[in-house]
Protein backbone atom coordinates (compact mmCIF):
# COMPACT_ATOMS: atom_id res chain seq x y z
CA UNK A 1 0.00 0.00 0.00
CA UNK A 2 2.85 2.41 0.54
CA UNK A 3 4.40 1.78 -2.38
CA UNK A 4 1.18 2.81 -4.45
CA UNK A 5 1.26 5.77 -2.43
CA UNK A 6 4.53 6.45 -3.29
CA UNK A 7 4.32 5.92 -6.74
CA UNK A 8 1.06 8.39 -6.86
CA UNK A 9 3.08 11.35 -5.25
CA UNK A 10 5.59 11.06 -7.61
CA UNK A 11 3.75 11.06 -10.43
CA UNK A 12 1.94 14.12 -9.24
CA UNK A 13 5.46 16.09 -8.86
CA UNK A 14 6.63 15.10 -12.22
CA UNK A 15 3.40 16.18 -13.66
CA UNK A 16 3.55 19.42 -12.70
CA UNK A 17 7.29 19.68 -13.33
CA UNK A 18 6.53 19.55 -16.82
CA UNK A 19 3.18 21.95 -16.74
CA UNK A 20 5.50 24.59 -15.17
CA UNK A 21 8.45 24.23 -17.84
CA UNK A 22 5.78 24.94 -20.43
CA UNK A 23 4.17 27.77 -18.83
CA UNK A 24 7.55 29.49 -18.38
CA UNK A 25 8.25 28.71 -21.97
CA UNK A 26 5.37 30.33 -22.91
CA UNK A 27 5.97 33.35 -20.81
CA UNK A 28 9.29 34.10 -22.20
CA UNK A 29 7.69 33.75 -25.69
CA UNK A 30 5.21 36.26 -25.32
CA UNK A 31 7.67 38.69 -23.37
CA UNK A 32 9.82 38.99 -26.24
CA UNK A 33 10.23 42.76 -27.79
CA UNK A 34 8.80 43.87 -24.17
CA UNK A 35 11.11 46.68 -22.35
CA UNK A 36 10.77 44.79 -19.09
CA UNK A 37 12.63 44.45 -16.00
CA UNK A 38 12.13 41.03 -15.20
CA UNK A 39 15.10 38.31 -15.26
CA UNK A 40 13.73 36.35 -17.85
CA UNK A 41 13.04 39.02 -20.10
CA UNK A 42 14.77 38.66 -23.87
CA UNK A 43 17.72 40.91 -24.17
CA UNK A 44 18.54 42.70 -27.68
CA UNK A 45 21.94 42.66 -28.64
CA UNK A 46 23.55 46.18 -28.45
CA UNK A 47 24.00 48.50 -31.67
CA UNK A 48 27.13 49.51 -33.08
CA UNK A 49 27.44 53.49 -32.29
CA UNK A 50 28.43 55.50 -35.04
CA UNK A 51 31.06 58.83 -34.50
CA UNK A 52 30.78 61.47 -36.19
CA UNK A 53 34.01 63.20 -37.43
CA UNK A 54 34.45 66.13 -39.55
CA UNK A 55 37.68 66.71 -41.87
CA UNK A 56 38.99 69.67 -43.00
CA UNK A 57 40.92 69.82 -46.75
CA UNK A 58 42.00 72.55 -48.32
CA UNK A 59 42.19 72.47 -51.81
CA UNK A 60 43.32 74.61 -54.75
CA UNK A 61 40.32 73.99 -56.80
CA UNK A 62 36.72 72.17 -56.21
CA UNK A 63 36.92 68.74 -56.32
CA UNK A 64 35.00 66.37 -54.12
CA UNK A 65 32.17 68.09 -52.25
CA UNK A 66 31.71 65.25 -49.52
CA UNK A 67 32.94 61.75 -49.22
CA UNK A 68 31.92 59.16 -46.41
CA UNK A 69 34.43 56.47 -45.36
CA UNK A 70 33.54 54.48 -42.83
CA UNK A 71 36.22 52.37 -41.07
CA UNK A 72 35.46 50.74 -38.24
CA UNK A 73 32.15 52.23 -37.40
CA UNK A 74 33.39 55.51 -37.62
CA UNK A 75 31.93 57.76 -40.41
CA UNK A 76 34.18 60.18 -41.32
CA UNK A 77 33.16 63.39 -43.91
CA UNK A 78 35.55 65.23 -45.53
CA UNK A 79 34.57 69.21 -46.36
CA UNK A 80 35.70 71.17 -49.01
CA UNK A 81 37.14 74.31 -48.44
CA UNK A 82 38.64 76.90 -51.17
CA UNK A 83 41.83 78.26 -50.06
CA UNK A 84 41.15 80.21 -53.45
CA UNK A 85 37.37 81.43 -55.05
CA UNK A 86 36.01 79.29 -57.73
CA UNK A 87 35.37 80.72 -60.72
CA UNK A 88 33.43 83.60 -61.68
CA UNK A 89 29.75 83.16 -62.87
CA UNK A 90 28.34 85.21 -65.36
CA UNK A 91 24.81 85.57 -65.04
CA UNK A 92 22.72 85.43 -68.53
CA UNK A 93 20.19 87.73 -70.02
CA UNK A 94 17.88 87.89 -72.60
CA UNK A 95 18.72 91.40 -73.95
CA UNK A 96 22.25 92.73 -75.02
CA UNK A 97 22.79 95.46 -72.40
CA UNK A 98 25.12 98.68 -72.81
CA UNK A 99 25.83 99.10 -68.79
CA UNK A 100 24.71 97.68 -65.32
CA UNK A 101 22.39 100.58 -65.03
CA UNK A 102 20.80 98.84 -68.39
CA UNK A 103 20.38 95.58 -66.70
CA UNK A 104 18.76 96.94 -63.56
CA UNK A 105 16.23 99.10 -65.35
CA UNK A 106 15.57 96.16 -67.41
CA UNK A 107 15.39 93.25 -64.29
CA UNK A 108 14.62 95.18 -61.69
CA UNK A 109 15.62 92.13 -58.63
CA UNK A 110 18.87 91.06 -60.46
CA UNK A 111 21.39 90.06 -58.31
CA UNK A 112 25.47 91.57 -58.25
CA UNK A 113 27.51 89.10 -60.24
CA UNK A 114 29.10 89.30 -63.39
CA UNK A 115 26.97 90.43 -66.69
CA UNK A 116 28.06 90.89 -70.33
CA UNK A 117 27.59 94.24 -71.69
CA UNK A 118 28.22 95.85 -75.11
CA UNK A 119 29.97 98.99 -75.68
CA UNK A 120 30.77 99.54 -79.21
CA UNK A 121 29.60 96.39 -80.17
CA UNK A 122 32.03 94.62 -78.01
CA UNK A 123 31.34 92.55 -75.14
CA UNK A 124 32.87 93.19 -71.89
CA UNK A 125 32.68 90.95 -68.90
CA UNK A 126 31.67 93.12 -65.72
CA UNK A 127 30.96 92.90 -62.08
CA UNK A 128 28.12 94.66 -61.65
CA UNK A 129 26.92 96.40 -57.65
CA UNK A 130 22.99 95.09 -57.78
CA UNK A 131 22.06 96.25 -54.29
CA UNK A 132 23.90 99.74 -53.07
CA UNK A 133 22.59 103.08 -53.26
CA UNK A 134 20.19 101.96 -55.93
CA UNK A 135 22.52 99.42 -57.64
CA UNK A 136 23.35 99.43 -61.64
CA UNK A 137 26.98 100.07 -60.95
CA UNK A 138 29.36 99.16 -63.43
CA UNK A 139 33.06 97.90 -61.72
CA UNK A 140 35.34 100.35 -64.42
CA UNK A 141 38.39 99.49 -62.45
CA UNK A 142 40.01 97.01 -59.57
CA UNK A 143 43.42 96.98 -58.40
CA UNK A 144 44.58 93.82 -59.07
CA UNK A 145 48.12 93.91 -56.86
CA UNK A 146 49.14 95.03 -53.15
CA UNK A 147 52.43 96.99 -54.21
CA UNK A 148 51.62 99.45 -57.42
CA UNK A 149 54.60 101.43 -58.40
CA UNK A 150 53.34 103.65 -61.36
CA UNK A 151 51.98 106.65 -61.85
CA UNK A 152 50.06 105.68 -64.83
CA UNK A 153 46.65 103.73 -65.06
CA UNK A 154 43.95 103.46 -67.31
CA UNK A 155 40.39 102.13 -66.67
CA UNK A 156 39.31 98.79 -67.74
CA UNK A 157 36.26 99.58 -69.66
CA UNK A 158 37.01 102.49 -72.73
CA UNK A 159 36.62 106.30 -72.13
CA UNK A 160 32.92 105.90 -74.52
CA UNK A 161 31.47 104.14 -71.55
CA UNK A 162 33.51 106.12 -68.73
CA UNK A 163 32.45 109.44 -70.27
CA UNK A 164 28.39 108.76 -70.30
CA UNK A 165 28.63 108.30 -66.60
CA UNK A 166 27.21 110.84 -64.08
CA UNK A 167 28.04 108.83 -60.68
CA UNK A 168 31.13 107.49 -59.33
CA UNK A 169 31.50 104.87 -55.89
CA UNK A 170 34.61 103.70 -54.43
CA UNK A 171 35.13 101.12 -52.24
CA UNK A 172 37.44 97.95 -50.68
CA UNK A 173 36.22 95.06 -52.14
CA UNK A 174 36.84 91.86 -50.05
CA UNK A 175 35.27 88.73 -51.85
CA UNK A 176 32.84 90.64 -53.99
CA UNK A 177 31.02 92.55 -50.74
CA UNK A 178 32.03 96.01 -50.90
CA UNK A 179 33.40 97.92 -47.44
CA UNK A 180 33.60 101.80 -46.84
CA UNK A 181 31.45 102.00 -49.80
CA UNK A 182 30.89 106.04 -51.12
CA UNK A 183 29.38 107.31 -53.94
CA UNK A 184 29.40 111.20 -55.77
CA UNK A 185 28.95 112.90 -58.52
CA UNK A 186 31.64 111.94 -61.27
CA UNK A 187 34.66 114.65 -61.21
CA UNK A 188 35.23 115.65 -64.74
CA UNK A 189 38.66 115.25 -64.69
CA UNK A 190 37.68 111.48 -64.03
CA UNK A 191 36.74 111.17 -67.71
CA UNK A 192 39.45 112.25 -69.09
CA UNK A 193 41.47 110.02 -67.64
CA UNK A 194 42.03 107.89 -64.28
CA UNK A 195 42.37 109.58 -61.15
CA UNK A 196 45.85 107.85 -59.95
CA UNK A 197 47.52 109.39 -63.49
CA UNK A 198 46.75 113.12 -61.75
CA UNK A 199 49.32 114.91 -59.78
CA UNK A 200 48.37 116.65 -56.26
CA UNK A 201 44.79 116.96 -57.56
CA UNK A 202 41.08 117.81 -55.49
CA UNK A 203 37.68 118.40 -55.80
CA UNK A 204 34.71 119.09 -53.52
CA UNK A 205 32.18 116.69 -53.83
CA UNK A 206 29.04 115.84 -51.73
CA UNK A 207 29.77 112.47 -50.94
CA UNK A 208 27.20 109.36 -49.84
CA UNK A 209 27.75 106.83 -47.80
CA UNK A 210 26.17 103.85 -49.94
CA UNK A 211 25.14 101.76 -46.95
CA UNK A 212 23.58 104.15 -44.74
CA UNK A 213 22.99 107.19 -47.62
CA UNK A 214 24.68 109.48 -45.34
CA UNK A 215 25.55 113.02 -46.72
CA UNK A 216 28.48 114.33 -46.44
CA UNK A 217 28.52 118.00 -47.95
CA UNK A 218 30.93 119.61 -49.09
CA UNK A 219 34.12 116.85 -48.70
CA UNK A 220 37.68 117.44 -50.68
CA UNK A 221 38.13 114.37 -52.41
CA UNK A 222 41.66 114.28 -52.91
CA UNK A 223 43.70 112.31 -55.57
CA UNK A 224 46.79 111.98 -57.43
CA UNK A 225 50.77 110.54 -57.11
CA UNK A 226 52.28 113.60 -55.12
CA UNK A 227 53.73 112.90 -51.80
CA UNK A 228 51.23 114.13 -48.53
CA UNK A 229 52.53 113.62 -44.70
CA UNK A 230 50.09 111.27 -43.26
CA UNK A 231 46.25 111.68 -43.17
CA UNK A 232 43.72 112.04 -45.80
CA UNK A 233 43.19 115.96 -45.41
CA UNK A 234 47.25 116.97 -46.06
CA UNK A 235 47.79 118.72 -49.27
CA UNK A 236 49.85 117.12 -52.07
CA UNK A 237 53.40 118.35 -51.82
CA UNK A 238 56.52 116.98 -54.05
CA UNK A 239 57.32 113.52 -54.30
CA UNK A 240 55.63 110.78 -55.47
CA UNK A 241 53.45 108.76 -52.89
CA UNK A 242 50.03 108.91 -54.37
CA UNK A 243 46.52 108.73 -52.26
CA UNK A 244 42.49 108.70 -52.92
CA UNK A 245 40.17 109.61 -49.81
CA UNK A 246 37.07 112.07 -48.74
CA UNK A 247 38.45 113.76 -45.82
CA UNK A 248 36.57 113.29 -42.62
CA UNK A 249 34.70 110.38 -44.02
CA UNK A 250 35.14 106.43 -43.62
CA UNK A 251 35.46 106.31 -47.32
CA UNK A 252 38.30 104.50 -48.69
CA UNK A 253 41.52 105.73 -47.92
CA UNK A 254 44.08 103.74 -50.73
CA UNK A 255 47.50 105.41 -50.60
CA UNK A 256 51.12 104.58 -51.58
CA UNK A 257 50.01 102.89 -55.19
CA UNK A 258 53.11 105.49 -56.65
CA UNK A 259 55.79 104.55 -54.51
CA UNK A 260 57.78 101.10 -53.66
CA UNK A 261 56.35 100.88 -50.45
CA UNK A 262 53.17 98.30 -49.88
CA UNK A 263 49.53 100.02 -50.76
CA UNK A 264 47.73 100.75 -47.99
CA UNK A 265 43.92 100.33 -47.64
CA UNK A 266 42.49 102.10 -44.56
CA UNK A 267 39.58 104.57 -44.16
CA UNK A 268 39.97 108.34 -44.86
CA UNK A 269 39.95 109.26 -40.89
CA UNK A 270 43.03 107.19 -40.20
CA UNK A 271 46.50 107.44 -40.76
CA UNK A 272 47.29 106.08 -44.62
CA UNK A 273 50.07 103.59 -43.01
CA UNK A 274 48.50 101.16 -40.59
CA UNK A 275 46.54 98.53 -43.11
CA UNK A 276 48.24 97.15 -45.51
CA UNK A 277 46.05 96.10 -48.11
CA UNK A 278 45.45 91.73 -48.32
CA UNK A 279 42.07 90.81 -49.41
CA UNK A 280 40.77 93.70 -49.94
CA UNK A 281 40.80 95.37 -53.16
CA UNK A 282 40.64 99.01 -54.16
CA UNK A 283 37.57 99.67 -56.41
CA UNK A 284 35.51 102.13 -58.55
CA UNK A 285 32.03 101.69 -59.83
CA UNK A 286 30.43 104.12 -61.88
CA UNK A 287 26.57 104.39 -63.54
Amino acid sequence: MLKIVLSLLLMFILTQASDYSRANAAAKESLKGLDCEFEDCPKEAPKPQIIIQEKVVYVEKPVVVEKIVEVEKVVEVEKVVYKNKPEQITVQTNTASSSCQEIKEALPHAASGYYDIFIENKKYNVYCEMRLAGGGWTRVWQADNENYHQTQFDYDLPYSFIDKTAYSMISFDNQERQLSAYNFKTPDEWKIQHPFSYSRSSVRVDAYDSYTKKEYRNRNLFYGFENFSSACRDYFKGGEWGKICIENTKAPFYASFAHTENDFCNTSDQEYNTVPCQEKKFTIFMK
